[in-house]
């Protein structure tokens, strides 16, 4: 890294554990953010994102490792710089919205702290409502806003002091498909304007993918991956986030070929491609594939030709599910393959086809037995 990207990190998060009772729930995790940059965390209920964004807020002590913030340290085993002194603000799922408070007095709220002038907190509460499209309901109680208007006065509350680094707690959970999906551009929209740094926690791997710069995948404490969304899902470093990605066609019972990026499936042989670069498998060993239904096309008629860049396989349909856009089809290969596959029609029971799926969709990891 050279020293103009050094010069840009804003967070520095480094071998940072925290335990409850005698459990590591966030356990030797680092990584960097930089400047304006957005950040999805994505991972499983219980891997330790609510807490990470604790620490990083300052509202818990971590066991070891360091927080810097700006160049700060903010906190390890033994400093601790409160959370009104780091310059971060947190959205929780719920909002976390008084009562008795309507739209302008929570936006005002964090702008008295500041002991800035009347026509100072007027002109920026005036200008965040416009941002986040909150004109006319400045007297509202947030019992009488919809759920996307309180997330809307949340998030202009947090931002109304102009925090270096705004946390936000899966912030979407608690809205329909229609509006999250609303709510994605507009947010992403508004954080690259104001050149905000952002880290979003979220277990949605759609929403974490269309509004990150880098996707932080995290899993039992840790740092799985950390790359551009992009890489991420098309070069995930192991089955569990290739399976968290979309991959969720696997199988343990395949063997390497004597090509590294060949393996045999019973009597067949399918190309994939080893995701992890400089990984070497030895023939004969046995490897994880992982696979995206999406990836695969069925066809009743055994193709006449095949292009270089997929691999073919014969199998036979045990059932298939309508799902709307398409029909989802369970797939059977000798001696023991299942796999999904979607189809634009229904494939009936006990049809035999062939499929073939993309070489560098079908992903080849070692196992450890």
């Amino acid at each position: 890294m050279n020293s103009d990207s050094n010069a840009n990190i804003l967070l520095k998060v480094s071998h940072l554990k925290k335990k409850y009772d005698s459990d590591y729930i966030i356990n030797g995790l680092s990584f960097e953010a930089y400047r304006g940059e957005f950040i999805s965390i994505l991972g499983p209920s219980g891997c330790g994102k609510s807490t990470l964004l604790q620490l990083i807020a300052g509202f818990l002590e971590p066991d070891e490792g360091e927080i810097y913030i700006a160049d700060q340290l903010v906190s390890s085993a033994t400093t601790m710089v409160g959370p009104d002194k780091r310059g971060v603000n947190m959205v929780y799922q719920n909002y976390a919205l008084w009562p008795h408070m309507n739209v302008i007095q929570h936006i005002d709220f964090g702008l008295k702290q500041q002991k800035l002038s009347k026509s100072e907190r007027e002109h920026t509460a005036q200008h965040l409502i416009e941002m986040l499209r909150l004109q006319g309901l400045e007297q509202r109680l947030p019992s009488a806003l919809s759920g996307g208007q309180q997330q809307r006065v949340a998030i202009a509350r947090a931002l109304s002091t102009a925090p270096k680094i705004l946390l936000l707690d899966e912030p979407m959970s608690n809205l329909d498909s229609y509006l999250r999906l609303q709510m994605r551009f507009e947010l992403k929209t508004l954080f690259k304007q104001l050149g905000t740094t952002v880290l979003y926690v979220t277990h949605e791997p759609e929403e974490a993918l269309s509004m990150a710069d880098r996707l932080l995948v995290m899993k039992d404490g840790r740092v799985e991956q950390i790359d551009s969304p992009q890489m991420c899902y098309y070069r995930p470093v192991s089955p569990w986030v290739a399976g968290l990605l979309g991959a969720i066609n696997s199988t343990t019972s395949s063997e390497i070929d004597q090509s590294e990026e060949e393996v045999r499936v019973g009597d067949q042989r399918l190309r994939g491609t080893v995701p992890v670069p400089e990984t070497f498998i030895p023939p004969g060993n046995r490897v994880e594939l992982r696979s995206r239904p999406e990836d695969i096309t069925i066809f009743l008629e055994k193709p006449e030709s095949v292009p270089e860049n997929y691999s073919l396989v014969s199998a036979l349909v045990l059932y298939s599910s309508f799902e709307g856009k398409h029909w989802r089809c369970t797939l059977f290969v000798e001696p023991d393959l299942i796999f999904y596959a979607l189809h634009h029609e229904q494939v009936l029971p006990n049809t035999a086809i062939w499929a073939i799926g993309r070489v560098d969709a079908l992903y080849i990891y070692p196992t450890s037995s």
